[in-house]
C-alpha cells in the first residue's frame, strides 16, 4: 500500500518557492568529535547506521512531493531510500580547531545553494565536512533539507538522534546504502484549519496595520537575477564566557537572550548603515508553536512568526534602560505569540489562492522586513560514556528573494560557545557588491564588542 497525504497550505507554499528559485534549503550543523581517533569521519558508509536510525524514528525523511503543479500536491512515502544518494562528503580540510568555524562559512554558501532537483529522491542530504588536526577524529555534518519537510528545531532533532546513535556498535550489515521504509501513515500535517482559527478581528488588524513604513530599511528591491538566488554567509562566534554574561545581563533586566540579540541586531546595523534616510529596522522572528500544541517533539514545520519594529538606536553608546526595556516587551511578546494558537500568521497561508502568483508578484517592490531572526534551544552536545560529542552546533538558511535581507541564525552548546550565521541575497543589501564585505564586517564587529562589553 502507497501512503500518501495532502501537503498542508503552508508546505505547499515552501515547495512552490524552491520550485521558483526564491529558496534553496535550510540546514542545521554541527561539529562532532570522536575520542577513536581511528573513526573514518571521511568515509559515508561510516555514518550509515546511525543515518538510519534517524529514517526510522523520523518518517518525514522518506517522503516525496507530488503533484506540485496541481492544486492539491500530496505527499507520499517512497518504498526505500538508498543513502548514496543523500550522502556527500567534502574533500578533508587540513586546519587547527582555532580555524574550524572559517572553514565551515567557506562551505555553507554551496551547501545552502545546491537544491533538490530529483522529485523522486526525498529532499534532504548530510554534507560531512571531516578535518584533520590533532589526535581525534573531527567533522562538520549539514543536516541539509527542503523546507518544506522541516524547521530548524527538526534539525535539532535529526542531530540528537544522529548522536545518540553513533555511540552504538555497527555489525557488518549496517553500512549496506539500502533502506527498506516499512508500511507505515504519514504524519499528519501541522497547519491545518482545525489547529489555526483566525478571527475576523485578526483580519482586519492585518488589513490596516503596517509595521514596515516608508522610513524602514529593507535593502534592494526584491530581484531574482539571471545567475539565480545566490547565498552569502558570514559566521559570528561568541565565546561561552560573553554568551554566559550576556545571559545574566538578560535576567538582570527582566528580558530573554532572545529579545537582546534583537537589539543587538538593531544597534549593529545603525553603525553600519549610517545616515538619516530610515528611522527603523523591522525583524521577523520565528516562534516555534510545538509547546502551545502540546507537541514539543514532533518533526515538521511547526512554526509561525511575528513582526516588531525597532528605532535606530546609537551603537556608540551603552545598552540604555530604554533598550533593554524594549527586549523586554519583545520578549513578552514573544512568549505570548508562542503559547497559543489562534490567529497565528501560519494560518492566513490557506487563505492564499495562488501562492506561485503571490511571491512572482512581488519581484520589483519593497520586502516585508529589515532581518529575519531564529535562535533554537542550546543543544546538550554531550552523552554520559561516549565515543563522540557535539562541540558546535549552528543552524543556517539559503536566503529568501522575496523576504529580508538579512537572516540571523541563532544556535549553540549548552555552555559552549554561540554561533549567529547571518545569511542573505548577494547584491540585495542596497550597497554595491564589493561592498558586502566590509558592511558584514562591520555588522559582526558590533555585535561581539556588545557582548564584550556584557562581560567585562
Amino acid at each position: 500500500m502507497v501512503h500518501q497525504r495532502l501537503a498542508s497550505p503552508y508546505e505547499k507554499r515552501l515547495a512552490i518557492r524552491e520550485d521558483l528559485g526564491y529558496f534553496h534549503t535550510g540546514s542545521v550543523g554541527a561539529v562532532y568529535e570522536f575520542a577513536d581517533g581511528s573513526f573514518q569521519v571521511n568515509s559515508a558508509r561510516s555514518f550509515a547506521p546511525a543515518l538510519k536510525s534517524c529514517i526510522a524514528m523520523f518518517p518525514q525523511m522518506a517522503m516525496i512531493m507530488k503533484g506540485k503543479d496541481t492544486k492539491e500536491p500530496f505527499w507520499e512515502l517512497v518504498p526505500s531510500l538508498n543513502l548514496d544518494d543523500h550522502i556527500s562528503v567534502i574533500d578533508k580540510q587540513v586546519v587547527d580547531e582555532d580555524d574550524e568555524t572559517a572553514a565551515i562559512e567557506r562551505a555553507l554558501p554551496s551547501i545552502v545553494d545546491q537544491r533538490f532537483t530529483d522529485p523522486s529522491v526525498p529532499p534532504w542530504r548530510i554534507v560531512i565536512l571531516p578535518f584533520t588536526s590533532g589526535s581525534k577524529s573531527r567533522c562538520f555534518i549539514a543536516y541539509v533539507s527542503s523546507h518544506s519537510t522541516a524547521d530548524g528545531v527538526s534539525g535539532y532533532f535529526f542531530h540528537r538522534k544522529f548522536l545518540e546513535a553513533l555511540q552504538k556498535p555497527v555489525d557488518s550489515q549496517s553500512n549496506n546504502p539500502t533502506v527498506v521504509i516499512p508500511d507505515i501513515p504519514l504524519p499528519e500535517a501541522f497547519d491545518t484549519p482545525e489547529r489555526f482559527p483566525i478571527s475576523p478581528e485578526f483580519m482586519k488588524s492585518l488589513a490596516t496595520t503596517r509595521v514596515v513604513d516608508e522610513n524602514t530599511w529593507t535593502g534592494s528591491p526584491v530581484f531574482l537575477g539571471p545567475n539565480g538566488l545566490q547565498t552569502g554567509v558570514k559566521i559570528i562566534e561568541i565565546g561561552a564566557s560573553q554568551v554566559k554574561g550576556a545571559l545574566n545581563a538578560s535576567r538582570a533586566h527582566g528580558t530573554k537572550l532572545t529579545g537582546l540579540l534583537h537589539k543587538l541586531v538593531v544597534r549593529a546595523l545603525t553603525k553600519a548603515l549610517p545616515g538619516d534616510e530610515f528611522t527603523n529596522f523591522v525583524s521577523q522572528t520565528a516562534v516555534d508553536l510545538r509547546m502551545a500544541n502540546g507537541t514539543p517533539l514532533i518533526w515538521g514545520n511547526c512554526v509561525s512568526g511575528l513582526s516588531y519594529s525597532h528605532p535606530r538606536i546609537d551603537p556608540s553608546k551603552p545598552i540604555s534602560d530604554k533598550t533593554w526595556a524594549d527586549a523586554k516587551s519583545l520578549t513578552e511578546k514573544l512568549s505570548e505569540c508562542s503559547s497559543k494558537l489562534e490567529d497565528q500568521m501560519i494560518g492566513m497561508i490557506r487563505f492564499v489562492p495562488d501562492h506561485a502568483a503571490s511571491m512572482m508578484q512581488k519581484l520589483g517592490g519593497p520586502r516585508d522586513a529589515s532581518f529575519a531572526l531564529s535562535n533554537i534551544n542550546a543543544f546538550d552536545g554531550v552523552i554520559e560514556k561516549s565515543i563522540c560529542k557535539i562541540t558546535k552546533f549552528l543552524m543556517t538558511t539559503s536566503a529568501a528573494v522575496h523576504s529580508a535581507p538579512f537572516t540571523f541564525c541563532i544556535a549553540s552548546v549548552k555552555g559552549g560557545n554561540l554561533i549567529c550565521v547571518v545569511t542573505w541575497q548577494k547584491a540585495a543589501l542596497g550597497c554595491p557588491l564589493e561592498d558586502e564585505a566590509t558592511l558584514l564586517d562591520n555588522i559582526s564587529s558590533s555585535i561581539k564588542n556588545d557582548f564584550e562589553n556584557m562581560s567585562a
